[in-house]
């Protein structure tokens, strides 16, 4: 895409995240990026990195990271080139399985728990301090250090935990060890997850205020929300009324695990009831923004601009009311600035995020600007057909083949999913869906510049046509075989190039991975669905 150099507008900084702990992009391809988010309107980037880091000082670490010294020296000098503030996600207190692979390191885990570091201790402490200077050593301008902190619903497994959760409250365990690193890192920005200490918010007034919460809300859709969330993730989530839940929600919201109204914790209920103002069963959106800075915090937004559901493109247009007011709300309450999240590899690839980016940088200009102004002016920037780049970003509506995780966030068969919708009485809704994306999909390519845009965008929207024609095939009562093994050889020559595509941007074990979650194993089970069907 040409794209039309996009300035910052407002004070805050707009920061990309870039996760690289478990899946990598090229260096070459991480090198190229960079000047690319300045022009889209990025002020900074947080490098997703973990253990992924040739840490001098953890020589395990060192010897099994996919970069060298090399790859980080240019990559952030690319970065500081493009005049980005960098930061970086080094060793995190929260998802911590990776360390446990490591005999050596384990000591740093909580015992009986993979799933963070040992929260009581000084050692761990010391370790996060440690690899930070590591990382300082080669980025000697690094803007922030993030330290995880989020999703440890485990926390406390240990004897020695237990003891102190039992005596003050996760909370206190949390921001007492966060302070503990805080004080062996005194030049350094640190930030952390907000969900913790939204879940947990008993000690808040003991964590120290040089911490910048990064506060993530994903569901947020608009200045007042059907539900409420005390913390971030599904099992967070508290519905007041389902009945006027998004499209996109209403996939996400099927999990029993996000709860009725009547099991709101009453003494969150007590704490937060200014900032969830719930009337008419709806909540005000974002609330703990405010909470926070109320507490004298700097805080930073993020946000989450495609569906939480689907893997293959974003649907942002069911976001944009999720990012306009996420962003005006960030103004008010004087937010440092708003984080775009990607969690690739489970949703959409970076390439095929590019209109999205762009999207939400002219949001960020214009919060309140009405929906038709900001997509004319971010097709404009993009270089792409004002059609297509609309198309890109609304026609792509969740379905189940779109996505490499089930209802339950655990990857399943394609029969599976099939017998979940069946069983969930959705076929009718399922194949309006399909019939949506199908329209959508067939437009873009039969509009004229389709074959002028890039590859990343081009195999996407074809494996989106594809899947969809596919799925609503087989939810017939007597699918039609000919036209099931047509697609599925021209599924068979979209995976061969899909795969050619992921070798130029990415390491060989990462195209491989990706190549085996998104068409290896779906064709497999595709052919044996054949195989059944041509027996019958």
């Amino acid at each position: 895409m040409k794209v039309t150099k996009m300035e910052n507008t407002n004070s805050m900084e707009h920061i990309f995240h870039l996760k690289l702990d478990d899946f990598n992009y090229s260096v070459k391809y991480i090198v190229s990026l960079m000047p690319l988010l300045k022009q889209y309107g990025f002020t900074a980037v947080l490098l997703d990195l973990r253990t992924n880091f040739p840490y001098n000082s953890i020589p395990e670490l060192k010897k099994n990271s996919t970069f060298s010294k090399n790859d980080f020296t240019g990559i952030f000098n690319a970065a500081e080139n493009a005049n980005l503030a960098i930061m970086v996600l080094g060793i995190s207190m929260s998802h911590t399985r990776r360390l446990g692979n490591y005999p050596g390191l384990r000591k740093y885990l909580e015992e009986n728990n993979p799933d963070n570091l040992d929260l009581t201790s000084a050692q761990a402490a010391d370790f996060i301090a440690r690899a930070a200077g590591d990382i300082i050593a080669l980025c000697p301008k690094l803007s922030l250090l993030h330290i995880g902190g989020d999703e440890m619903l485990s926390l406390g497994k240990s004897a020695k935990a237990n003891a102190q959760i039992i005596k003050n409250g996760k909370g206190r365990l949390v921001a007492s060890f966060v302070n503990m690193v805080s004080s062996r890192l005194k030049n350094i920005r640190l930030g952390m997850w907000s969900d913790m200490l939204i879940r947990h918010p008993e000690a808040i007034n003991t964590l120290s205020k040089k911490i910048i919460i990064f506060y993530w809300d994903y569901w947020g859709q608009g200045e007042r929300s059907p539900f409420i969330s005390i913390g971030g993730g599904l099992s967070d989530t508290f519905v007041l009324d389902r009945s006027k839940i998004s499209e996109d929600q209403k996939q996400l919201f099927s999990w029993h695990i996000a709860r009725p109204a009547q099991e709101i914790p009453a003494g969150h209920k007590s704490l937060f009831k200014k900032y969830w103002n719930i009337k008419n069963n709806m909540a005000d959106s974002f609330p703990y923004l405010k909470w926070f800075r109320d507490k004298g915090f700097i805080v930073i937004s993020a946000y989450l601009a495609y569906t939480e559901k689907g893997s293959i493109l974003p649907n942002t247009g069911e976001k944009i009311s999720h990012i306009k007011t996420f962003f005006e709300k960030s103004i008010k309450h004087r937010a440092a600035g708003v984080c775009f999240c990607l969690w690739t590899p489970q949703w959409p690839l970076l390439d095929a995020m590019k209109p999205a980016m762009i999207l939400s940088n002219i949001i960020l200009s214009n919060p309140g600007a009405d929906h038709s102004r900001l997509f004319k002016k971010a097709a404009d920037s993009s270089g792409l057909s004002p059609v297509i780049f609309k198309l890109l970003l609304t026609g792509v509506l969740r379905f189940e083949f779109s996505d490499s995780l089930d209802l339950f966030w655990k990857e399943s068969s394609l029969n599976a999913k099939l017998k979940q919708i069946t069983a969930a009485g959705e076929i009718l809704h399922e194949k309006k869906k399909l019939v949506h994306v199908i329209n959508s999909m067939q437009k873009i390519l039969k509009h004229p510049s389709f074959y002028r845009t890039d590859m990343g965008i081009r195999l996407p929207v074809k494996e989106m046509l594809l899947k969809a024609q596919l799925e609503i095939l087989l939810l017939n009562e007597n699918p039609d075989l000919i036209k099931i093994k047509k697609i599925f050889k021209l599924c068979c020559c979209q995976a061969a190039e899909f795969k050619k595509y992921l070798r130029m941007i990415m390491p060989e074990k990462s195209a491989d991975y990706l190549y085996t979650k998104r068409w290896k194993i779906f064709l497999k089970e595709l052919s044996g669905i054949i195989v059944i069907a041509g027996k019958k």
